[in-house]
């Protein structure tokens, strides 16, 4: 079995090695997930509204 990991997920698994990659770079798209159904309580929806604030402003940068 294989799969794409960062280097620093390897660092508490001495049995794995790390094969580096060569050719195009990879690019990871990041989402935040939740329960589907669930009401996100004000403090969770207000992390989510920072955390796409910041995201937004990495973009543009």
């Amino acid at each position: 079995m294989a799969t794409i990991v960062s280097r620093s997920a390897l660092a508490d698994h001495l049995s794995l090695i790390a094969i580096p990659l060569e050719g195009p770079s990879l690019q990871r798209t990041p989402g935040l997930l939740w329960p589907e159904g669930q009401v996100r309580t004000p403090m969770t929806a207000a992390f989510a509204a920072i955390v796409r604030r910041v995201a937004k402003s990495m973009a543009e940068n």
